[in-house]
């Protein structure tokens, strides 16, 4: 090589996201971002750990392991539930 660097990934999931799929890619990730933190809101811990995981992808790409993924998803999975009950209760 000539000198020249090259890097498979971002150390950023949102400039990875930025550069695989665009703008569009990027807005719509960031959507998605902004929604599950909305309706975490009313769930305090939940939405902790989620914001924890979602600015750690500033400097890390840990949404790449699985296991971290699935843990994000049963999270807001579970404050979305604790936030829905049937009408007439609470």
């Amino acid at each position: 090589m000539s000198g020249q660097l090259w890097y498979r990934e971002a150390h950023n999931d949102y400039l990875q996201v930025l550069v695989e799929t665009g703008v569009p890619g990027l807005a719509f990730a960031l959507w998605a971002v902004t929604r599950m933190l909305r309706s975490l809101r009313a769930e305090r811990w939940p939405w902790v750990g989620a914001t924890a995981v979602l600015l750690h992808e500033f400097v890390d790409f840990d949404l790449q392991i699985p296991a971290i993924a699935v843990l994000l998803v049963v999270v807001a999975a579970a404050g979305k539930r604790a936030d829905t009950s049937p009408p007439g209760e609470g």
